[in-house]
């Protein structure tokens, strides 16, 4: 068997997935089209344009345009159901998806609470699990400058109606800046309280700094990102210590210039340390693929399969799963990855 064959064939898990990174553009130029966005938004071919051929230094201008052609719950429905088709293409059994409000509600200007956004979320999330067999899990997030917001959903996140529709974590990503006092002391200590996991994005921007910023004020059960760990033998220790989750996205680390290539990202030093991280594709729809980064991993970085392949168990036992789920899908996974290696792999 040919080793992009095999990749494709692997049950996988995403942990580190955007939402609006994550929708297929077919799907997007459908729903400008329905929502009569050519009509309304100035050179809307130049924007068309940009998001067949996105410049990576101009991703989230293009995402802040596009997440304007949304205007109805059903938008968000079909957009869901069409990332678990995304996700079912790539073989991804499960998959925990950042939700954004802030993002996916154009900073308020779209009239949809946030009650309607994941009850139309989890419509698409149901139809996609029922015709495809992908199971999603939504993180909701607010930027690291908006305290008031990240209150506002760790408390609408923390109430019991809401506690059934698939949230499985709280986050924070965006700008790193260390403030003090700390303005999330509050809030963190609510979550962790009521035993709801914190995502955090760190060292993005401030390296290993922000990294035990992060690991000091925000009690995480997952780190995005961590840029920089590799360095940090401090952030190393308090990591494996405390069982915290890595999830990187080297793809998009490539594509903005933190490495020059993926042979140069730290994955081996990290591996080396006892750090494995769950490998992430963030945002598909402007950088690469989940299947890009495993072939890369092994074609690239020169790492075995079976590397690979412990990645992969790895993450889903760091994931939000219940233990008896987690110990299900790594049965699945490895029995089907002894399964499909009953044939050779071999690389082009």
């Amino acid at each position: 068997m040919k080793l992009d064959a095999y990749i494709k064939s692997m049950p996988k898990i995403e942990l580190g997935l955007r939402f609006e990174g994550a929708v297929r553009k077919k799907i997007l130029l459908t729903i400008a089209e329905q929502n009569d966005i050519p009509d309304t938004i100035k050179r809307f071919s130049d924007w068309v344009r940009l998001l067949e051929k996105p410049d990576p230094k101009r991703i989230e201008e293009i995402v802040r345009m596009v997440t304007t052609w949304w205007r109805y719950a059903e938008d968000f429905s079909r957009m869901a159901y069409d990332i678990g088709v995304m996700l079912a293409n790539e073989n991804v059994k499960y998959a925990e998806v950042l939700i954004n409000p802030t993002v996916l509600l154009q900073q308020g200007q779209l009239p949809l609470s946030i009650d309607e956004l994941i009850e139309a979320l989890n419509d698409g999330r149901d139809r996609a699990y029922r015709g495809w067999g992908v199971q999603m899990g939504w993180i909701l997030v607010a930027p690291r400058d908006e305290p008031r917001k990240f209150e506002d959903i760790v408390r609408w996140a923390t109430s019991n109606a809401t506690r059934r529709n698939s949230i499985v974590a709280v986050g924070l990503v965006g700008k790193e800046e260390i403030v003090a006092p700390n303005p999330f002391e509050r809030t963190i200590a609510l979550a962790v309280k009521k035993d709801l996991p914190i995502v955090i994005q760190a060292g993005h921007q401030l390296k290993a700094e922000g990294i035990l910023h992060a690991l000091k004020d925000y009690s995480p059960s997952r780190i995005l990102d961590a840029t920089g760990l590799a360095d940090a033998p401090d952030a190393i220790s308090q990591i494996l210590e405390r069982e915290i989750g890595i999830v990187c996205s080297i793809g998009r680390i490539v594509n903005t210039d933190w490495s020059k290539k993926y042979a140069d990202y730290p994955l081996a030093d990290l591996l080396q340390h006892g750090i494995k991280p769950a490998i992430s594709a963030d945002m598909p729809t402007y950088h690469t693929t989940l299947i890009d980064e495993y072939l890369a991993i092994v074609e690239q970085m020169k790492l075995p399969i079976e590397t690979l392949e412990d990645l992969s168990l790895h993450a889903v036992a760091n994931s939000f799963l219940s233990p008896s789920d987690k110990s299900d899908l790594i049965e699945q996974f490895a029995s089907t990855y002894a399964h499909l290696k009953s044939d050779d792999v071999v690389a082009e």
